[in-house]
C-alpha cells in the first residue's frame, strides 16, 4: 500500500499574455498623456475595465465631461478566460477591492489606472498526494474567485523538494460542491476515481487533451479508451444521450445526478451497469435495455421517478441490491436467467402493481418488494426461497400462490400486506420464520384461510393458528381476524415464537400449558393498531414455580414487549405472579 503525503508546491514564474503587445508589454488606450484632468487605463494580460460614475459609462475620452476631481468612481476588473487580476493601481498606489469591483476618488491631474491580469496557475489550485518519485494525484480543488473555464488539469508538477512529477490520476471528490463548470484532463492522466466529480452540481463538460491516450470526451461526456463511459456532468444540457458505439459497461455513479436527463439509447455491445449508476436521474424515462446486457448494479436506478415499464432482457443474471429502490415503475418483466432478487430490490416503488417472474428464479431477497402496490401474486415453480420481509407491508396485494417447490418463508416475509385474502403454505415448505403472516387483516375471519396443503410433514395450521411439527413444536403465527377473545394454546407446544401474536387484536385471554418452556417476544405489540388498547390476561395451567423455569427473554427480545398485562400479573395453578 503507498505511503501518501500532501507536498506544497513551488510557485513558478509567471509569465503575462498582453491584450495588444507582446509579452509582459503595457498597452495604453489613449494617444497621450496629459497633465490636464484626465483618465488613461493601462492593462497588462488578457482582461478589461469597466468605470462608473453615477450610473453613466466612463472612458477616456468622457472622462472630463461626466467627473470631477473628488467624485468616487466604481471599477469592475473583467479578467479574460483563464486569467485573474493580479493588481490593479491608481497613480502607483494599489487600490482594494472586493469580489472585483473597486472604488477610487477622482485625482486632480491625470488618473493613471493600471491593471494586470496574470494567467491562472493550475498549480496552485489543486492539492496533490504523491503516488511515488514520478506520479502525484489530484486530491483537492480550491477554487479562486474567479473559476476558469475550463479548469485545466496539469500535466506536471514540482514540489517543495525541487522534483518535477507527472499529474497521473483524479482522486475523489475533488470537485464536489464546487462551481466548476468545465474540466480539461491533462495528457498524462490515466485514471479518474468514480466519485471524482461527485456533487459537481454545475458541471457541464468533461474534456480531455487531444494526446491523452487513456480517455476521450464527446458531447462533453467522459469516456475510457477502453470503452467504458466514466461520467456526464450533472449539469450537462443534454436531455438524451446515446451510448458511444463499443461501450461495454457504464461506470459506477455515471449519470448520478443528472436529473436534467430524459433518453438514453445503449449501445448494442453493453454487458453492465454500475452501482448507482442512475441513482437521482429523476427525469429519466425507461429505457431499452440491450440484449448483450448482463449486469445491472447496486441501487443503479434509485430514485428515477419516470421509470414506469422495465423489460429486462433474457442474459441479464445479476441485479444489485436497491436496483430499483423506490423508483417510479409500474410493471417489471424479470427474466428466467435471473436466479436471485437481491435485498430491497424494489424497496418502496409504491408504484410498482404488476411483477411478472420467469422459471429460473429461486430467491427472493430481504424487504425485495416491501411497499410495492403489487396486487397478487404468482410464484415460478423454481422458486425455493422468501427472504425476510420480501413482501410486507404490500397494502394492495389481495391474492397470494405460493408454488410447490418453495422450501422457505423468511421472517415477516407477508407482514401487514392486510388485503391477502387466503395462504396456502405448500407441501414442500420445511422452514418458516418468524411469523410471516402477521397484520394480515382477511386471515381468520372465515375458516381455512390460513392452511398447510396435505402431505407437508413439518407444519399444520389449527383453526387459522399455525403450529411447527418439530421436536420442539412452536405456535408461528396466531391470524389476525381470529374473532376469538380466549385461546388455548394446543398443548405439547414447547415454544411460543417470535411475533406469533403480533398486532392481533380481538383475543385477551391466552391459556398456555406446562409443556411450554420457551416465550420469545410472542406477545410483543398485540395491541398496536387499536385505538384504545387492551390489557393482556395470561393464564398459565402450571404453578408459579413452573412459570418462573419458562425462558422468557429470547434472541427476539421481552416475551410482551409493548403490550401490558393485565393487573401486571400472569395466573397460575396456585397463585399469581407479578412480572416485568
Amino acid at each position: 500500500m503507498k505511503t501518501r503525503y500532501i507536498i506544497p508546491l513551488l510557485v513558478l514564474p509567471l509569465f503575462l499574455a498582453s491584450c495588444g503587445g507582446g509579452e509582459g508589454s503595457t498597452t495604453s488606450h489613449s494617444s497621450s498623456i496629459t497633465e490636464s484632468f484626465s483618465l488613461r487605463v493601462s492593462i497588462e494580460g488578457e482582461g478589461d475595465l469597466s468605470l462608473y460614475f453615477d450610473g453613466t459609462a466612463v472612458t477616456e475620452e468622457n472622462f472630463d465631461d461626466v467627473v470631477e476631481p473628488g467624485d468616487t468612481i466604481t471599477l469592475i476588473a473583467n479578467p479574460g478566460s483563464r486569467y485573474e487580476l493580479e493588481s490593479l493601481a491608481l497613480n502607483g498606489n494599489l487600490l482594494q477591492g472586493v469580489n472585483q469591483t473597486f472604488t477610487f476618488v477622482a485625482e486632480e491631474g491625470l488618473n493613471l489606472i493600471h491593471a494586470v491580469f496574470i494567467p491562472l496557475q493550475a498549480e496552485d489550485v489543486f492539492d496533490y498526494t504523491i503516488l511515488n518519485e514520478e506520479e502525484v494525484e489530484v486530491s483537492l480543488y480550491h477554487p479562486s474567485i474567479r473559476i476558469p473555464d475550463p479548469v485545466i488539469i496539469p500535466d506536471e508538477v514540482t514540489g517543495e523538494d525541487g522534483i518535477k512529477r507527472e499529474v497521473v490520476s483524479l482522486g475523489a471528490n475533488v470537485f464536489q460542491n464546487t462551481d466548476v463548470t468545465s474540466v480539461l484532463l491533462g495528457k498524462n492522466i490515466r485514471e479518474v476515481d468514480e466519485n471524482a466529480f461527485t456533487a459537481a452540481m454545475s458541471l457541464s463538460s468533461i474534456l480531455v487533451d487531444e494526446e491523452n491516450l487513456c480517455f476521450v470526451s464527446e458531447e462533453g461526456i467522459l469516456y475510457s479508451a477502453d470503452n467504458v463511459l466514466i461520467r456526464m456532468p450533472i449539469a450537462s444540457s443534454l436531455r438524451e444521450v446515446t451510448v458511444k458505439e463499443g461501450t461495454t459497461a457504464i461506470a459506477n455513479h455515471a449519470f448520478e445526478d443528472c436529473s436534467g436527463l430524459r433518453n438514453i439509447s445503449f449501445s448494442n455491445t453493453l454487458v453492465s451497469i454500475g452501482d448507482s449508476a442512475f441513482y437521482d436521474a429523476r427525469g429519466l424515462r425507461t429505457p431499452t435495455f440491450p440484449s448483450s446486457l448482463r449486469l445491472i448494479g447496486a441501487y443503479a436506478f434509485r430514485n428515477t421517478d419516470s421509470f414506469q415499464t422495465v423489460i429486462l432482457p433474457e442474459g441479464v443474471e445479476e441485479l444489485g441490491e436497491g436496483t430499483f429502490y423506490a423508483s417510479n415503475l409500474t410493471s417489471v418483466h424479470l427474466p428466467s436467467t435471473i436466479q436471485m432478487l437481491p435485498h430491497w430490490a424494489f424497496y418502496t416503488a409504491s408504484s410498482l402493481t404488476s411483477i411478472t417472474f420467469s422459471e429460473g428464479l429461486v430467491e427472493i431477497g430481504e424487504e425485495a418488494f416491501f411497499m410495492t402496490g403489487i396486487r397478487s401474486l404468482v410464484t415460478p415453480s423454481s422458486l425455493r426461497r422468501i427472504g425476510n420481509s420480501a413482501f410486507s407491508r404490500c397494502s394492495n396485494l389481495t391474492s397470494l400462490a405460493l408454488n410447490e417447490g418453495l422450501e422457505a418463508i423468511g421472517n415477516s416475509a407477508f407482514v401487514a400486506s392486510a388485503a391477502i385474502e387466503q395462504v396456502t403454505i405448500p407441501s414442500s415448505v420445511v422452514e418458516i420464520g418468524n411469523n410471516p403472516f402477521a397484520g394480515i387483516v382477511s386471515i381468520g375471519y372465515a375458516a381455512d384461510t390460513l392452511t398447510v396443503a396435505s402431505g407437508n410433514t413439518h407444519f399444520e395450521a389449527r383453526d387459522n393458528v399455525l403450529y411447527s411439527l418439530a421436536e420442539n413444536r412452536t405456535l408461528i403465527s396466531y391470524s389476525y381476524g381470529k374473532a376469538d377473545t380466549t385461546y388455548s394454546v394446543l398443548d405439547g407446544t414447547v415454544e411460543i415464537g417470535p411475533d406469533a401474536f403480533l398486532f392481533v387484536g380481538n383475543v385477551d385471554t391466552v391459556v398456555i400449558p406446562t409443556s411450554v418452556t420457551s416465550i420469545n417476544a410472542a406477545f410483543a405489540s398485540m395491541y398496536t393498531e387499536l385505538t384504545t388498547p387492551k390489557e393482556l390476561h395470561i393464564i398459565y395451567e402450571g404453578t408459579i414455580a413452573e412459570w418462573s423455569e419458562i425462558d422468557l427473554h429470547g434472541s427476539a427480545g421481552e416475551w410482551h414487549s409493548g403490550t401490558s398485562l393485565l393487573n401486571g400479573q400472569v395466573t397460575c395453578s396456585d397463585g399469581v405472579i407479578a412480572v416485568l
